[in-house]
């Protein structure tokens, strides 16, 4: 009895530690993506997702500004709640943007969903069961998941 016990609460810790995975908030793409055309693009929509549904807990830091754009901040890392971190990169005038958004562990198909959910492109297809994107120029997005995280790669460009 004792044994059936054990059984049964180790089944149960197993479940509660590993079981529960993240899950993003359901994003408002439509109302995002108008956003993001108001502001002339300044902000991606990556960023204004995050902004817009979890706390900043830090200032952009890290920050390197553009060298053909006087005051323009071109990379720059900041801290939401919850555990999720973003960074941006795109400090060469030809050479695309790259953007990392990193949330707690969550299963693959959670992640799939929501890259679909708040960055469909119809030129974008999953060629990989981590990676999405288009057959030429465009957005291509890679997901990678550790132990705790799970991170969203994109890289817009040519």
């Amino acid at each position: 009895m004792k044994t059936i016990y054990i059984l049964i609460a180790t089944l149960f810790l197993h479940q509660v530690s590993f079981g529960q995975s993240f899950v993003p908030a359901t994003p408002d793409t439509a109302k995002l993506k108008s956003l993001e055309q108001q502001g002339s693009y300044s902000e991606s929509l990556g960023y204004l997702y995050l902004k817009k549904y979890y706390k900043p807990i830090s200032d952009k830091d890290s920050i390197i500004y553009s060298e053909w754009e006087s005051n323009s901040i071109c990379s720059f890392k900041q801290k939401f709640e919850g555990n999720i971190e973003y960074e941006i990169w795109h400090c060469k005038e030809a050479g695309g943007i790259s953007e990392r958004l990193v949330f707690p562990r969550m299963e693959n198909n959670t992640a799939k969903e929501f890259v679909l959910k708040l960055f469909y492109d119809k030129w974008n297809s999953w060629v990989s069961e981590f990676k999405y994107e288009p057959d030429g120029a465009g957005c291509y997005f890679e997901i990678e998941h550790s132990e705790n995280q799970t991170v969203i790669d994109i890289y817009c460009g040519c």
